[in-house]
C-alpha cells in the first residue's frame, strides 16, 4: 500500500491511544483498564471526538469523480482505518473497564457521541467499500483489509446491545442494516468469490465462522435489527431487492463449494448461521416471496446435500459437524416449509427436489452427542423432521422427485438406517408413503378418472387419464374453487347451487391469492385420486358395510338420541386422516360427524352444497358412498376434500368405487380437536 502523511486529527488520537496504553494505574492493571481509566481521568471526550473526526465521509471522495485517483484517496482511506482500530481500541477498554463507576459514565458520554455522529461513519464506510471494490491495482490487498477491519469494529457494536439502550439504538438504524448488507455482498475483484473471512482475520473475536455472516446472525437476533432489515430490503427497488438476495443464496453455494475436509465444520456451521438469519428475514411476507421467486428452498436443500454426500465421502466423523446438519435440516422443513410457508404444498417438491431425504438418511447413521453450535429452542433430529414432512408425501410433484433421485429405496436397502428405521417408524412410513404413491401414480396412470365438481354428474360421463385431466378440467373463472368437466356440467352445477356460493367464494380467492395461500387444482387433483385409491383398496364391498352399520344399530340403539337427529340413523362418512403421521381410515355416524366436524368447518358458504350430498347419498343407499379426506394445509389451516362416489359390483377388482363429484374447503387447524372427540365414539369402525 502506498505510503502517506498522517492527518494531524489521526495523529492526536494515535497520540491518545498511545499515551493510554503507557499509563499504568498499578502493577496488575492491563493494558485495556488502564486506557479505560486513562481516558476518563480527566474527561478526555475530545479526543475521542478526534477519532471521529478522521472518519468524515467527506475525507473520502465518491466514486468516480473527475479527478478520481486511488493512490491519493488512500492516503486519507489509511487515516480513517487507523482511526477506526483506536475507536475499537477505546471501546474495548472500556468494556474491560466497565466495573468502575467513573468508567461506565464515561462509557455512557462515548456512546452518545458515537450515536450522533453514527450516521456519518456508516457513510464513510460505505465509500470506502466502494473504492475497495472499484480499485484495480490494490483491489484485492484493500479489499480484503477493509471487509475485514469493518466487520470486526461492527462486531464489537452489535454484540452485546440487547443489554445496552444506546447500542441498541445504534442497531435499529437502517444504516447499519445497509452496511451489513454491502459486507455481505462483497466479492473478491480477484477471485470473484464472496470474502470469507477465517477467524485468524479478524481481531478480538474467538475462533469461530466466517464473521460476516456470525455478524449478520447476531444482528438479525434482535428484534429492532431484523426490524431494520427488513425494512431496509422492502424499500429498495425489486430489481436491487433480488440481487441482494441472490448473495443470500450464493454465499452459501460457494463456502459449500470450497470445502474441504479440514473446513467442513467451520462450512456447517455458516450453513446453519446463514439459513436461520434468512428465517428470521423471511417473517416478512414480501421478502418471502422475493427469496421464493430465486427459488432458496431448493438451492439451500441442494447445497446442503452437497455438503453431507462429501462429509459421507471424506468419512468424516465430528459429532458437531453432524448435529449443526441435522439442526439445519430441522430449520429447512420446520421454519421455511411449516411456519413460514404460505402454501407448504407448492414448496414440499423443492425440499425433496434438492436431496432432503438423502440428507436425513445419510445423517441419521452418524452420531450426533454434540449439540449443534445455535440453540434452536426445538428439540429433536433429523428423522423428525420427516415426521413434518409425512403429511406432504401424498403430491404427485413429490413422489416424481423422489422417484427422479432414487430416494424410494433409501431405507429399504441401507440395513444401518433400516434398524434406526424400526426404532423411530417414520422412516418405514416414509417408504409406504412413497409405494402409496407408485401405486396412484405410476400404475394407475392409465386409470380413467371424473373430477368434477357438479354435483348432478353422471356415472357414464367421459373421465380423463393421468396425462390429460389437467387440460381437460375447467375451473371457475370467478372463485377458482370448482372445476368441471364440460360446459354442460359447470352450467348445471350454477343453475343447481354455484350461483349462490360463487360470489362469496371469489371474495375469499382473492384474499387467499395474494399470499399464495390457495389450494391449487394440482394438489386437489392429487388428493381425489389419492382417495379413490385408498377407499378401493381399504374398503369392504358397500353391501358388507351397510350390513355391519346395521348390526351395530341392534347393538347401540342408544346412538340416535346421541347427536342431533338431522339425517338418517344409519348414515355414515368414510374419513381418510393425512394430517398427521398416524394415517387412520374409519367410518363415522354421519349425524355425529355432522355435530362435531361440519358444524365448524363447513359453515356459511358450502353448507348447501354438503347438505345437497348427503342428500343424494341417502337417496341412492344401496348405491352412494360418502368419503372426505383431511390434509395438512399449512401451520394453520387443514384442508377437506370430500367426495361423492359410486359403488358398483360389477366393477374390476380395485376399481369398483368411482369418483362422481368432489370439493374442497380450508378449515382452522384447530378443527382436530373435534375429530379427536369422534376417535373416541362408539360409532367409529376399528
Amino acid at each position: 500500500m502506498p505510503t502517506t502523511t498522517r492527518n494531524p486529527l489521526a495523529l492526536k488520537a494515535e497520540r491518545c491511544v498511545a499515551e493510554g496504553r503507557r499509563y499504568k494505574v498499578t502493577n496488575q492493571a492491563t493494558p485495556l483498564r488502564a486506557l479505560a481509566e486513562f481516558l476518563s481521568r480527566e474527561d478526555r471526550t475530545s479526543y475521542f471526538e478526534s477519532i471521529l473526526d478522521a472518519l468524515d465521509p467527506r475525507l473520502v471522495p465518491e466514486y468516480p469523480p473527475t479527478s478520481w485517483s486511488p493512490k491519493a484517496s488512500w492516503n486519507t482511506i489509511e487515516d480513517g482505518m487507523q482511526a477506526l482500530k483506536d475507536l475499537v481500541l477505546v471501546f474495548r477498554a472500556v468494556a474491560e473497564a466497565a466495573d468502575i463507576p467513573v468508567i461506565e459514565t464515561f462509557g455512557k458520554a462515548i456512546i452518545r457521541t458515537l450515536i450522533d455522529r453514527w450516521v456519518g461513519v456508516m457513510a464513510w464506510m460505505r465509500r470506502v467499500l466502494v473504492y475497495a471494490s472499484r480499485t484495480s491495482a490494490e483491489s484485492g490487498e484493500v479489499g480484503l483489509t477493509v471487509v475485514t477491519q469493518f466487520s470486526a469494529s461492527l462486531m464489537l457494536m452489535v454484540t452485546g446491545s440487547g443489554e445496552d439502550p444506546f447500542r441498541l439504538e445504534i442497531v435499529s438504524m437502517t444504516c447499519t442494516a445497509d452496511l451489513i448488507l454491502l459486507l455481505l455482498c462483497q466479492v473478491d475483484p480477484q477471485t470473484q468469490r464472496h470474502y470469507d473471512l477465517a477467524p485468524d482475520q479478524t481481531p478480538f473475536l474467538p475462533p469461530t465462522l466466517c464473521t460476516i455472516i456470525q455478524l449478520l446472525h447476531i444482528y438479525l437476533e434482535y428484534s429492532v435489527g431484523a426490524e431494520a432489515m427488513q425494512l431496509r430490503l422492502r424499500s429498495t427497488k425489486a430489481s436491487t431487492r433480488r440481487m441482494a438476495i441472490r448473495f443470500f443464496i450464493r454465499r452459501i453455494e460457494e463456502i459449500v463449494a470450497h470445502s474441504f475436509k479440514s473446513n467442513l465444520a467451520a462450512a456447517a456451521k455458516s450453513y446453519l448461521y446463514l439459513v436461520v438469519s434468512v428465517s428470521i428475514l423471511v417473517h416478512d411476507r414480501a421478502l418471502w416471496h422475493t427469496f421464493d421467486l430465486e427459488d432458496f428452498i431448493f438451492k439451500y436443500t441442494a447445497a446442503l446435500c452437497t455438503l453431507t454426500k462429501k462429509a459421507e465421502t471424506l468419512k468424516f466423523a465430528d459429532t458437531r459437524f453432524w448435529a449443526n446438519v441435522s439442526a439445519a435440516i430441522i430449520v429447512l422443513v420446520k421454519d421455511f416449509l411449516i411456519k413460514l410457508s404460505p402454501n407448504p404444498s407448492a414448496h414440499v417438491s423443492k425440499l425433496v427436489e434438492g436431496g432432503l431425504l438423502q440428507c436425513v438418511a445419510i445423517c441419521t447413521t452418524h452420531q450426533q452427542d454434540s449439540e449443534a453450535d445455535l440453540d434452536l429452542k426445538s428439540d429433536g433430529n433429523a428423522l423428525d423432521a420427516l415426521f413434518l414432512l409425512y403429511p406432504f408425501m401424498y403430491l404427485s410433484k413429490v413422489y416424481f422427485a423422489a422417484d427422479a433421485r432414487g430416494d424410494s429405496n433409501l431405507w429399504r436397502d441401507n440395513h444401518v438406517t433400516r434398524a434406526e428405521a424400526q426404532r423411530e417408524g417414520i422412516c418405514v412410513m416414509i417408504d409406504q408413503a412413497l409405494n402409496r404413491s407408485h401405486h396412484v401414480y405410476t400404475d394407475g396412470k392409465n386409470r380413467t378418472i371424473s373430477l368434477c365438481s357438479n354435483l348432478k354428474h353422471s356415472p357414464t360421463s367421459e373421465g380423463h387419464t393421468f396425462d390429460n385431466y389437467r387440460d381437460a378440467l375447467k375451473t371457475c373463472a370467478g372463485c377458482h374453487a370448482v372445476t368441471y368437466c364440460s360446459q354442460e356440467c359447470q352450467k348445471e352445477d350454477w343453475d343447481a347451487l354455484h350461483s349462490k356460493e360463487c360470489q362469496g367464494l371469489a371474495v375469499r380467492y382473492r384474499e387467499q391469492k395474494g399470499d399464495k395461500s390457495w389450494i391449487s387444482v394440482s394438489t386437489r387433483i392429487d388428493q381425489v385420486r389419492l382417495l379413490e385409491s385408498c377407499l378401493n383398496k381399504e374398503m369392504p364391498p358397500l353391501p358388507q358395510v351397510l350390513a355391519q352399520i346395521a348390526e351395530k344399530q341392534k347393538k347401540t340403539p342408544s346412538e340416535a338420541t346421541e347427536w342431533p337427529h338431522i339425517y338418517r340413523p344409519d348414515s355414515f362418512l368414510c374419513v381418510f386422516d393425512f394430517v398427521g403421521a398416524a394415517n387412520f381410515h374409519r367410518s363415522y355416524s354421519l349425524n355425529a360427524y355432522t355435530a362435531c366436524v361440519w358444524s365448524s368447518s363447513a359453515r356459511g358458504l358450502w353448507a348447501p352444497r354438503l347438505h345437497q350430498y348427503v342428500l343424494d347419498m341417502e337417496a341412492n343407499w344401496d348405491e352412494i358412498v360418502l368419503v372426505e379426506g383431511l390434509f395438512r394445509f399449512n401451520a394453520e389451516k387443514i384442508m377437506f376434500t370430500l367426495l361423492k362416489m359410486r359403488y358398483d359390483p360389477d366393477g374390476p377388482e380395485g376399481a369398483r368405487y368411482t369418483v362422481l363429484s368432489s370439493f374442497c374447503r380450508n378449515a382452522a387447524t384447530d378443527i382436530t380437536r373435534s375429530i379427536d372427540t369422534l376417535k373416541c365414539s362408539k360409532w367409529l369402525d376399528e
